[in-house]
């Protein structure tokens, strides 16, 4: 007596429709993991477009300078105050030569040991459109260069190229 021995296998329907669902739900998968973070990425990469050097050193006043005990520093607000709506503020970094930094963040109603230039010890505040504002910092670290960046609400700040000085003495 013979036995037949039967070999079964998968049809190639079925194999094909087992790949396409694996690939189906892989894709699903990465795609519940990528498209949040391209999207939270590109959202903030594109927040400062339009708002680049909002706010600037300006040498009209013949400031931005340093003495023994305090800098001189005058910002100027871009005139035509195109993103105002998103500015809360700005950033003011001092680097020494070695590199080594003092952030300073300013805001509308709060600064921080920045005031008027008279020494009044009153926040001073923003620039507004067009127009400059020259601020005293009290301090006896040496510094170099100066960096100014808009500050969103959002918290972001905005990285721009022309907000750089260099101080010299007064």
């Amino acid at each position: 007596m013979h036995l037949k021995i039967v070999q079964r296998g998968f049809s190639a329907i079925v194999a094909t429709v087992l790949i396409v669902s694996l690939t189906v739900i892989i894709g699903a998968v990465l795609a519940a993991y990528v498209i949040p973070f391209v999207k939270d990425t590109l959202s903030g990469s594109t927040s400062c477009v339009g708002i680049a050097n909002y706010y600037s050193f300006t040498q009209s006043t013949g400031y931005n300078c340093y003495t023994s005990s305090h800098y001189k520093l005058s910002l100027a607000q871009r005139a035509d105050g195109k993103g105002a709506e998103q500015i809360v503020g700005f950033n003011l970094v001092l680097e020494s030569a070695d590199g080594a930094g003092t952030l300073l963040e300013a805001r509308a109603t709060t600064g921080p040991t920045l005031i008027f230039l008279n020494g009044s010890t009153t926040y001073p505040g923003l620039p507004g459109p067009g127009n400059i504002k020259t601020y005293r910092y009290n301090s006896t670290t040496r510094y170099t260069r100066a960096k100014v960046y808009a500050v969103l609400a959002s918290g972001k700040s905005c990285d721009q190229q022309e907000g750089v000085i260099t101080l010299r003495q007064c």
